[in-house]
């Protein structure tokens, strides 16, 4: 997912991600939540918000987060159909964005990733309603 990511970004003049140990776990543990309620969502009832679940993760501080959640048959297609979705690819092309968690969760055929951008000082971010669409950024 990462190869075709920063490809893409490439393509785009976007500079290439960083795959974040610490983010790909904390995407991990959002992606095994899909799996056992067999749902996508960005949110579910009793999961702190995102800038909660990634504040504890984070290697520094940061200053935007965008999150892409998808089903898909394998990692390459739910690609393809983030990259066919404006706000999705609009995500997946940020150029100030810098590092990278993942996780394909292939029994439940979903993944969830992360984009962030870190800063000098951390910059609360105001909280904002769960939002039931196909993606929701924070910038």
């Amino acid at each position: 997912m990462l190869r075709l990511t920063n490809a893409a970004r490439a393509q785009a003049g976007a500079p290439p991600l960083t795959l974040d140990a610490d983010l790909s776990r904390a995407a991990a543990a959002h992606a095994e939540l899909m799996a056992e309620h067999r749902q996508l969502s960005h949110q579910f009832p009793a999961e702190p918000e995102l800038l909660e679940r990634l504040g504890s993760q984070a290697n520094s501080p940061l200053d935007s987060v965008a999150e892409n959640v998808a089903v898909a048959a394998d990692a390459r297609r739910a690609h393809d159909a983030l990259m066919h979705s404006p706000p999705h690819k609009k995500n997946l092309l940020n150029r100030c964005t810098t590092r990278w968690g993942w996780r394909w969760r292939s029994a439940a055929r979903c993944c969830t990733s992360w984009r962030i951008s870190p800063t000098s000082r951390r910059i609360p971010l105001p909280r904002r309603p769960r939002v039931p669409s196909a993606t929701r950024s924070n910038n």
